[in-house]
């Protein structure tokens, strides 16, 4: 393993290059899936808001998110996921994404200003989610296939390996 590797790089590597959506979610490590959703929390939430997070496909296992959270120590953050989990009716959250875009398109719902506010506070970043999902990683590495080997390779690497396939899959393309 490197010794000069990114925190932010090996969480990158196991997410485009490891098994967490290869394999069916119930197939993944306890560990591995703690991974999966919070990786697809924070992109969501930073990529379009909560909004965006519960009406894709990650929102199926928001039930789960806030005990994921916590067992990686990002406590502020499980506590403002649990703020958006009471903006919804009855505080349920269907596991399903075709309810729970119903619910998203009933009027006003989306439009609430609250979401806002969650989303300003999730980008105050209270808790390094990075920094504490890697830490909860490397302590449960024997459940995190690829976990040492994602150490190994670099944004380079990867920025590399890509342009590789992309000018290999172009001069297919023009028969080359």
């Amino acid at each position: 393993m490197r010794d000069d590797f990114d925190k932010e790089d090996v969480l990158s590597n196991l997410a485009y290059e490891g098994r967490a959506w290869e394999v069916e979610f119930e197939d993944l490590s306890p560990a591995e899936q703690t991974f999966r959703c919070i990786w697809e929390l924070e992109g969501e939430v930073s990529n379009g808001g909560f909004a965006q997070y519960y009406f894709n496909s990650s929102g199926d296992y928001a039930n789960r998110i806030v005990e994921d959270l916590r067992q990686i120590g990002a406590i502020e953050t499980s506590d403002l996921v649990t703020q958006a989990h009471r903006l919804w009716p009855h505080s349920t959250i269907s596991p399903t994404m075709e309810n729970r875009r119903h619910t998203l398109g009933d009027d006003g719902f989306i439009t609430d200003r609250r979401w806002d506010s969650l989303d300003a506070q999730f980008f105050e970043y209270r808790d390094n989610l990075s920094e504490k999902l890697y830490d909860y990683l490397a302590a449960h590495r024997d459940e995190v296939q690829g976990f040492d080997l994602a150490h190994e390779t670099t944004k380079a690497d990867r920025a590399i390996a890509i342009c590789k396939s992309k000018t290999s899959w172009w001069k297919k393309l023009i028969g080359k």
